[in-house]
């Protein structure tokens, strides 16, 4: 019985023994799962960012593409343009020819009118001949009247096809010089377009230098401000976009303000002392300050200074124009300060996600128009 008891009591000792191993090792197997989750979930945010900052850069190779594409419109209407230009030059060329050709025939019809009144003279003095033979030989005159008179009768017929033919010539000539004056006018014409399409094609080249510095201005702003704001870019509290010919810089409203407030926090002015310094280079530039919120009603403790978002939405948008102004030093003619409270939201304002996203300030730089 005593040996049963001893037996039973180093079972019963074995036993927890391997309770307790067992319990240690599932506390340490436990401890381990917890880390990799943690880890797998660290890895999972990784890879969340990495497509976002995937779509941004295929959002920028776009807007390349994009801007590439209107180059190669803009090259092949130059193409065109000087296709038309070369078009015109020939035409000139072939009224050169025509007017030279015109001239050549209204050479030659002078000539055959020279030949024509010296016919006209010998025959006249031929008549005189026989007149004066008539006279001296009265003997001959029966004779010769037959003989005069068919000359005579044949003369005159000359004369009188000379004068028709004449006529004909003149009426010739005042039409080649109808010709002459219509050649010169198109002539003229020609030349008028060639100098208007010259002038556009200048216009044309000279707005492609414009905008080829403007985009070169930009793309140097964009990639300084980049690399000011580069953390708070990869933090999402910053986002730029290129806009055609304008570039945009929004900034989540915790990093400029505090809940319900308009007053720019230490951390806001760090961040628009960087972006400022930055603007001072752009010049003939227009700057638009934009304060956007969600759509959640003022709360009552800040109603009596903000009424609505209208007021608190324009009172940031004006304290960071106030702050670009008189603490970097903008040039206020150029400021632009404008609010726009929920009604330009760039997600749901149904969720908190959404509504973080809606409470921003934006701003636009822009050429400034004429």
């Amino acid at each position: 019985m005593r040996n049963a008891i001893i037996l039973l009591s180093v079972l019963l000792a074995v036993a927890i023994i391997t309770i307790l191993v067992l319990s240690w090792r599932y506390i340490n197997t436990k401890d381990v799962l917890l880390i990799n989750e943690k880890t797998i979930s660290e890895l999972n945010e990784e890879i969340i960012q990495l497509k976002q900052k995937s779509s941004e850069l295929n959002d920028q190779v776009r807007e390349n593409i994009k801007y590439f594409n209107e180059l190669k419109i803009a090259k092949n209407r130059l193409s065109e343009l000087e296709t038309e230009l070369s078009s015109k030059k020939t035409m000139v060329t072939e009224l050169q020819e025509r007017l030279k050709s015109s001239q050549s025939r209204f050479t030659q019809l002078e000539d055959e009118i020279i030949k024509h009144k010296s016919e006209i003279d010998s025959l006249q003095s031929r008549l005189s001949n026989f007149e004066r033979q008539s006279v001296e030989s009265e003997a001959q005159t029966d004779k010769m009247r037959s003989t005069y008179e068919t000359t005579i009768s044949g003369l005159n017929k000359k004369i009188q096809s000379g004068d028709k033919t004449i006529a004909e010539f003149q009426e010739r000539f005042k039409e080649f010089e109808f010709e002459i004056s219509s050649l010169k006018n198109e002539i003229k014409k020609c030349k008028d377009e060639n100098k208007e399409l010259f002038l556009r094609i200048s216009e044309f080249q000279g707005e492609k230098g414009q905008l080829k510095i403007k985009m070169e201005k930009f793309q140097s702003t964009h990639n300084a401000i980049v690399s000011e704001l580069k953390n708070q870019i990869q933090n999402k509290e910053v986002t730029i976009r290129e806009l055609e010919d304008k570039l945009s810089i929004t900034f989540v409203d915790r990093v400029l303000f505090q809940f319900g407030k308009a007053t720019i926090t230490r951390e806001g002015e760090e961040l628009l002392t960087k972006v400022g310094n930055i603007l001072k280079n752009v010049q003939d530039g227009r700057i638009r300050v934009i304060g956007h919120t969600d759509n959640i009603p003022i709360m009552d403790e800040y109603r009596y200074k903000f009424p609505s978002n209208w007021e608190l939405s324009t009172a940031r948008a004006a304290s960071v124009v106030r702050y670009l102004h008189e603490e970097i030093g903008l040039n206020p003619k150029t400021l632009e300060a404008v609010g726009r409270s929920f009604y330009e939201p760039i997600a749901s304002n149904e969720t908190d996600k959404g509504r973080a996203k809606n409470r921003r300030v934006e701003i636009i730089i822009a050429p400034r128009r004429n």
